[in-house]
């Protein structure tokens, strides 16, 4: 009988040590957990679907590329880089951000896949968006960006932001009036094609804070 009782009470013992450990590793990740606040950014491309530009309207993008810098470095924060799908002209990116500390989000919309691929773009480094060789008068090419900082007091709560992206480049429309082609036929001009050459541009962009690397060279 003794053994018994003796059994009950070491099994006793060790479901109280069993949920004692529990309750503690439940405390520990709840106190980690506590030091982290929930961000969510709106990102919206209306200003870009009231373009009155027939060409380059800014329908054709589809995904937006999202990511965190550090407001002291500007390092962008590793694993919090996404790329969101455009839905209805919008998007949401949604991170965890520690709390007390200050970041800065920056977007950059394209016309890829899920993965940050772009035929137009290379999107490893969003401070480094090199723009690859390829036709101009392309749809595709068209791109939208934007960035908002979140200051270190506003990460005490959970966060929530719009950002509205804008054309990071010129665009140039060309056309023709009715009178002008009119002439043409009846001088014998027959225009097929045109060509504008445009020099001393820069093909590197930083999405960061919408502006040229001072490393950058135009050609």
């Amino acid at each position: 009988m003794r053994t018994k009782s003796f059994l009950f009470s070491m099994l006793a013992i060790a479901g109280m040590l069993f949920v004692s450990s529990c309750a503690q590793d439940d405390a520990l990740e709840g106190a980690a957990d506590s030091n982290y606040v929930d961000a969510t950014f709106t990102v919206t491309a209306d200003e870009v679907a009231g373009t009155r530009a027939t060409i380059g309207d800014g329908t054709t993008v589809n995904y937006v590329a999202c990511a965190i810098y550090d407001e002291k470095t500007g390092e962008e924060i590793e694993g919090l880089r996404q790329y969101k799908a455009i839905t209805n002209k919008a998007a949401t990116y949604s991170v965890r951000l520690l709390k007390g500390q200050g970041y800065r989000a920056a977007f950059f919309a394209y016309y890829g896949d899920a993965q940050g691929n772009s035929d137009y773009y290379t999107l490893g480094d969003l401070k480094n968006i090199e723009v690859k060789a390829a036709k101009s008068n392309l749809e595709e090419r068209d791109a939208f960006t934007g960035y908002v900082d979140v200051k270190a007091e506003e990460t005490l709560n959970s966060i929530t932001k719009p950002v509205k992206l804008t054309r990071p480049f010129a665009q140039l429309n060309l056309g023709s009036y009715d009178e002008d082609i009119a002439a043409a036929a009846t001088a014998e001009v027959v225009v097929t094609e045109s060509k504008v050459t445009v020099s001393n541009v820069y093909t590197v962009f930083s999405a960061y804070d919408n502006a040229v690397p001072a490393t950058a060279t135009s050609t």
